[in-house]
C-alpha cells in the first residue's frame, strides 16, 4: 500500500511517554480538531433531522421517528465495520477512513438535499449517511494508540474528546441561527458538508503512525 501510505503520510512518529509530550503533540491536537469538525455533523443530525422531517417533509411524528432512526442504525453498522476494515483490511491504518468519511458525507448530504419526498428513499439516504460517517468513528479513538503508551493514552484521548465534544455545544446553535436567517434546511446541510470538508483538511495535517 505504498501509494496509500504516501497519501496518509505514514511514517514513524515519536512515542509520547509523558503528559507534557502529549500536550505538545500536533498529532493529538490535529486529531482533536478533526474530531471537532466531524462532531458538528453528528450533533447537527441529532438536533435538526427530526424537525427537518416534520416541518420540511411533512411527515407525521410516528413516521418521523422511524426515519430519524436511520442514521443511528447506519452508525451502529458503520462503527462495527469501520473497526474491522481499519484493523484487518488496512493493517491498522486509521487515517484512510478519517478521510473517506467526510468525502462520503458531502456526497450523501447532496443526495439528502435532492432526495424526493419518499419514505423509503429518505430512510436509505439517512442510513447510508450515518453508516459512512461512522466508518471512521473507531479510528478517532484508536489513532492515538499508535504513538502513546498505556500511561499517556488517557491524556491524549481526553484532549481529543474534550475538544471534539465542544461541537455538541456549537452545532445546534449555529444550525438554529442559519435556519432563522435563511429559512432553509439546505443551508444547514451545506454548513454540515463544509464542516466535513474541514475535518478532511485537518486530518491531512496529522501523520499516520507506522506500527511495526
Amino acid at each position: 500500500m505504498g501509494w496509500l501510505d504516501k497519501i496518509i503520510s505514514r511514517k514513524k512518529v515519536t512515542q509520547l511517554v509523558t503528559a507534557a509530550e502529549v500536550f505538545r503533540s500536533w498529532n493529538v491536537w490535529g486529531l482533536a480538531v478533526t474530531y471537532f469538525f466531524i462532531g458538528f455533523v453528528t450533533y447537527g443530525f441529532m438536533t435538526w433531522i427530526p424537525l427537518y422531517l416534520v416541518s420540511a417533509k411533512g411527515f407525521s411524528l410516528v413516521k418521523m421517528g422511524w426515519i430519524a432512526s436511520a442514521p443511528w442504525i447506519g452508525a451502529a453498522a458503520g462503527n462495527f465495520l469501520g473497526g474491522v476494515i481499519a484493523d484487518k483490511l488496512l493493517d491498522k491504518r486509521r487515517k484512510p477512513l478519517m478521510m473517506f468519511g467526510p468525502i462520503s458525507l458531502v456526497v450523501m448530504l447532496t443526495a439528502l438535499i435532492h432526495v424526493p419526498n419518499d419514505t423509503t428513499l429518505l430512510f436509505i439516504v439517512l442510513f447510508l449517511t450515518g453508516f459512512f460517517i461512522n466508518l471512521a468513528w473507531p479510528c478517532y479513538f484508536a489513532y492515538p494508540m499508535g504513538f502513546t503508551t498505556g500511561a499517556t493514552y488517557p491524556t491524549a484521548i481526553a484532549i481529543v474528546t474534550s475538544i471534539g465534544n465542544l461541537s455538541g455545544f456549537f452545532s445546534p446553535m449555529i444550525g438554529g441561527y442559519l435556519l432563522d436567517v435563511y429559512k432553509s434546511f439546505d443551508v444547514v446541510f451545506i454548513f454540515l458538508g463544509a464542516c466535513g470538508l474541514l475535518s478532511l483538511l485537518m486530518s491531512l495535517t496529522i501523520k499516520e503512525p507506522l506500527q511495526e
